[in-house]
């Protein structure tokens, strides 16, 4: 994972990626979106740049992805050659661009939280008969600063029993903009008692006013903690609170009952084996020739597996570990997998996850190996491979793709170059990284299916 201050190879390559992409400046639009008047903003359906005016949207000129436009992109300057608070804030608002315009959502992989303070800040305000001092002038207290969305859920994970606040506010060149005593208000929150195991939700405030809407790019989250607070802080941009780790343990111990339960339908003969759920159990043949009907089952807390023993008419078998599914699909949950930046609550303050690194470095929007020709390629793989995959859009990016991709690696996980989904692999969102590339290798491909579908959308 990588840190501040880290200087390595990988570092250069993200900021020379940051460097030669022209980032727009301007939002994306979406639906709901509320403007000011003279606001520019993408439209990626119509494929332009647009701005609202007097109530009306003006088509300014066609917009392509990396397209330079004056005055409305601008790149990554590079000053030092590690990882600094402006090369990961940066980063921020290029995961932001990609996410808006392109539907692949990596925030789950970004730490928001910067070690970034204001020069100066000093103000008080009422909140429930409490009046409460926020100041840079306070000794004792660090004041941090964070790059927020508004309207935006943030997880946050902190390990720190003691009482802290934040807040909501504005705040740019190192003055503060904009006051409005009710939207800080009623955006304070005061924690106490929190453990990084098991992070909370924050949802930062709408702006409903114009001149609020023109100052949102300066919208940050504060949080003031003592200067000797040394541990890792985690804020993730979603609700990621279900894979914490104590979530996490929860869900499979309660998935575990079920999966084991279905299991024991039918125990299997392998090389001399028993197999249980089509994992080798280690018991011989030979040493339990029954067939095994039953067995006992208890979860064991500190390996986070289930201790299994089989029984026969005759004997009882030894304990056997076994590990079930740490990602699963159904209507009730979404795509569920341990998130590496909320397993490590140390004074380390980790700010992308592994799996981010290989994404910014090896795969998927790299200027060599652009993110549209990855999409593209995998609706390829995929409809050549099953007859009912639809797509809309060629080179488009839409949750069929991952849902598909995730049932497989869920039902076909063991048989693809050992891509288990067992309790073994992070951060698994199912765009296509290395992993799923060998997972997508294993497929067998019908490349005529592939091209009919494609020219039914207007060819390649």
């Amino acid at each position: 994972m990588i840190r501040y201050n880290d200087d390595n190879i990988y570092v250069g390559q993200i900021k020379q990626l940051l460097k030669s992409f022209n980032l727009p400046t301007c939002r994306v639009h979406k639906e709901g979106n509320i403007y000011y008047n003279g606001e520019f903003f993408i439209d990626k359906d119509e494929d332009y740049l647009c701005q609202f005016k007097d109530g009306i949207v003006n088509k300014i000129k066609p917009y392509k992805f990396n397209d330079e436009i004056l005055n409305i992109t601008k790149h990554l300057e590079i000053k030092t050659n590690y990882y600094d608070t402006y090369t990961h804030e940066y980063l921020g608002e290029f995961l932001r661009f990609i996410k808006d315009y392109k539907n692949i959502d990596l925030m789950s992989m970004y730490n928001c939280f910067s070690n970034n303070s204001p020069r100066s800040f000093s103000f008080e305000f009422q909140k429930e008969d409490s009046t409460y001092e926020i100041s840079t002038d306070v000794s004792g207290r660090n004041l941090y600063m964070i790059p927020v969305r508004p309207n935006t859920t943030y997880t946050i994970a902190i390990e720190y029993p003691l009482q802290f606040t934040m807040f909501c506010s504005f705040y740019a060149f190192n003055s503060r903009l904009f006051t409005t005593e009710d939207f800080e208000v009623n955006s304070m929150r005061t924690c106490a008692g929190c453990r990084f195991n098991s992070p909370f939700t924050y949802t930062t405030p709408m702006l409903t006013t114009e001149k609020q809407q023109k100052m949102m790019h300066s919208m940050k989250l504060f949080i003031e903690l003592p200067v000797d607070f040394a541990n890792n802080i985690v804020i993730l941009e979603g609700d990621y609170t279900k894979s914490s780790q104590l979530e996490i343990d929860s869900y499979t111990q309660k998935l575990g009952y079920n999966y084991i339960d279905f299991a024991k339908e039918e125990f299997k003969v392998k090389d001399n084996f028993w197999y249980f759920n089509d994992v080798n159990t280690n018991v011989s043949v030979q040493d339990y020739p029954e067939a095994l009907t039953t067995f006992e089952c208890n979860w064991n807390d500190d390996s986070k597996k289930y201790e299994i023993r089989f029984i026969t008419s005759e004997s009882t078998s030894p304990i056997i570990e076994m590990s079930v599914p740490r990602i699963i699909l159904n209507n009730n949950d979404s795509y569920l997998s341990r998130h590496q930046l909320l397993e490590y609550s140390t004074s380390t303050k980790y700010l992308l996850a592994d799996r981010l690194r290989e994404y910014l470095t090896l795969n998927v929007i790299t200027p060599d190996d652009e993110i549209i020709n990855n999409i593209k390629k995998v609706q390829m793989c995929l409809v050549g491979t099953d007859s009912n995959f639809k797509f809309d859009a060629y080179g488009i990016w839409d949750e069929s793709i991952r849902e598909w991709i995730y049932r497989y690696i869920s039902q076909h996980g063991e048989d693809s170059t050992n891509l288990t989904f067992r309790d073994i692999y992070r951060d698994v969102l199912c765009y296509v990284d290395k992993d799923i590339e060998d997972v997508l290798k294993t497929l067998k491909i019908d490349n005529s299916k592939a091209l009919e579908r494609i020219e039914e959308l207007g060819g390649l």
